[in-house]
């Protein structure tokens, strides 16, 4: 799919697929990448998931804290979380109850909460 002058828009009622049995999916773009889901959750599902050149708070010589600046917390089962930087990764229980009705259904869900 290309548009090389403007803007190309795929949408379908009930759903669109793109697989590639043998090789790379590749998205590039000049500004950002955007995956919303209005009323869903975006699965990212593999063995590895690599989140490159993240920004790094790193912690002053004063201790101050910052405004909006959190943690990624991740449990075993691959859980994603956030978390206070100044405290330990600790789920509460929101997010162990969201997970234990997530695997009662047999889904495996990834929450930045």
């Amino acid at each position: 799919l290309e548009s090389p002058t403007r803007t190309l828009r795929v949408q379908a009622p009930e759903g669109i697929g793109i697989e590639s049995k043998t090789s790379d999916i590749s998205a590039t773009c000049l500004k950002d990448l955007k995956l919303q889901s209005k009323e869903g959750r975006i699965w990212l599902d593999s063995e590895q998931i690599l989140f490159r050149n993240l920004r790094t708070a790193l912690p002053t010589s004063r201790g101050r804290s910052y405004h909006g600046i959190y943690a990624m917390c991740s449990c075993e089962n691959g859980r994603l979380f956030l978390s206070s930087p100044e405290g330990h990764c600790q789920a509460d229980e929101e997010i162990k109850e969201n997970y234990n009705r997530a695997s009662s259904s047999k889904e495996v869900v990834s929450q930045v909460a």
